[in-house]
């Protein structure tokens, strides 16, 4: 049976390899941007009593302009511990961005996420919803890089995900201001180049301990066919303090999705998007299970979600729309890694990328 051993702590070195890998691949005003361009820098906050999903995006203007053929789009959800959701999708003009190609940090009108001092920092803000947030993210594990993650025969994306931090600072939403100290956090980058409403459909979860002092953190993810009927590529990676520890993918796991969460989604973004999605009908699973074992190792990972906003996006190059699901639920992890036994309750924040219509 293999040991598992302590991973060092993360050392002043190790921050150059956040910018080293975290960074903008395009602009807004850059040139030679391939057909299908997308990218995008996603933060999370996990709090004892609110969810913060923070996103920042470059993506095809529906009417190509050489002055401006990426749109910087902000999306901002906000969702509080009685399960309310607030929020919006805010897009920018080129005047009002700052970033550069090869630089981590970025700034849409008086919004901004920043790597300062070995630490993301972001500022963003909702003045029409009443929606604030100034929080310092600290990286706990190294940046992970997936280079091609395949979504068809033609289309595929570069990850980079920082699965673990811990977010300090202060968020206002209307009537409350939240001081926040320690609280779980996710960070991770997509770019790629492919179409809304394609061929193709993603689950994606992240999966933060409650107690700070856990060493481990998770990440699952699927990608499949649009009918969901053939799993393009399945993987659920295991972080212990600093690094990737252990990767269960494709026949290491098995998948279940007992049940179907019955409430209608909390909020729709953008808010004029959403009379084109008719109804409340919404391909959401109460819970999801997910067994990996391989070589001796095995993880149960039982997640429950509570609740859930979603953010509507016109198709590329089809009539409709494509459906992104947030969710907000809570997970048991149990098992055993080498001759360590694995057992917490976690936080979750997941995203379906299930109904294109």
């Amino acid at each position: 049976m293999a040991v598992v051993s302590p991973m060092p702590p993360l050392c002043a070195s190790d921050q150059r390899l956040y910018p080293a890998t975290d960074y903008w691949h395009a602009t807004p005003a850059g040139a030679h941007v391939p057909p299908g361009f997308k990218e995008w820098s996603h933060f999370s906050v996990l709090a004892d009593d609110f969810d913060l999903l923070a996103n920042f995006s470059l993506t095809e203007a529906p009417s190509p302009s050489p002055k401006a053929p990426l749109v910087p789009r902000l999306t901002l959800l906000f969702r509080d511990q009685y399960g309310h959701w607030d929020g919006d999708v805010e897009n920018f003009k080129l005047g009002q961005t700052r970033m550069a190609e090869g630089d981590p940090d970025v700034a849409f009108g008086c919004n901004s996420a920043r790597f300062i001092d070995g630490s993301y920092r972001i500022e963003v803000t909702l003045p029409a919803r009443g929606i604030e947030a100034s929080l310092r993210l600290q990286p706990l594990a190294h940046p992970t890089v997936a280079n091609n993650i395949r979504l068809s025969e033609s289309e595929s994306f570069r990850w980079v995900v920082v699965p673990n931090l811990r977010a300090s600072g202060e968020v206002s939403a209307p009537g409350r201001r939240y001081t926040v100290a320690d609280a779980p956090a996710y960070h991770d980058r997509n770019t790629g180049c492919f179409a809304w409403g394609g061929g193709f459909t993603w689950e994606w979860a992240t999966i933060l301990p409650v107690d700070p002092a856990e060493p481990w953190s998770l990440s699952y993810s699927r990608i499949a066919n649009r009918e969901r009927g053939v799993t393009l590529s399945q993987s659920l990676m295991l972080w212990r303090q600093t690094a990737l520890f252990r990767k269960f993918y494709g026949r290491d796991l098995a998948i279940a999705c007992p049940s179907r969460l019955s409430q209608s989604p909390a909020l729709r973004l953008p808010r004029v998007a959403a009379l084109l999605v008719p109804g409340t009908a919404a391909d959401v699973p109460r819970h999801l299970q997910v067994d990996a074992s391989a070589y001796g190792d095995a993880v149960s990972l039982h997640m429950r979600f509570d609740d859930f906003a979603q953010i509507i996006i016109p198709n590329d190059a089809w009539p409709g729309v494509t459906t992104l699901s947030e969710i907000r639920g809570s997970a048991t992890v149990k098992g055993r890694i080498g001759d360590e036994a694995v057992a917490f309750d976690a936080r979750v924040q997941a995203e379906l990328n299930h109904a294109s219509c």
